[in-house]
């Protein structure tokens, strides 16, 4: 069975983020990655994408679509508080917090 995902709302997450090269990005939903491809598209080399969900089919789906695509990545099964060592302590600076 393969897995399908069409994000929805694409370019108002991308205005409302609006993603710059060098930014550290989390998608805690990331599905399979199509939020994901087009933020790690903008964040580009320098940026850094943390891609988070609990389905293993979504998250190798995720993995696919972002074959190729130049930036740091981790794509991992799990929750988000997996995670919370690398957003509270040190990649992601206070100001540029924002829980969407």
């Amino acid at each position: 069975m393969s897995y399908t995902h069409r994000p929805v709302m694409l370019s108002e997450v991308l205005e409302y983020l609006d993603p710059s090269p060098g930014d550290v990005i989390c998608d805690a939903t990331c599905g399979g990655g199509g939020h994901s491809l087009d933020i790690a598209r903008k964040i580009g080399e320098s940026g850094v994408l943390i891609g988070i969900d609990l389905d293993p089919q979504a998250l190798n789906a995720a993995r696919q679509n972002l074959e190729g695509v130049p930036l740091s990545r981790d794509i991992g099964a799990g929750e988000l508080r997996r995670y919370g060592r690398h957003l509270g302590g040190g990649w992601l600076p206070e100001s540029k917090r924002d829980p969407v």
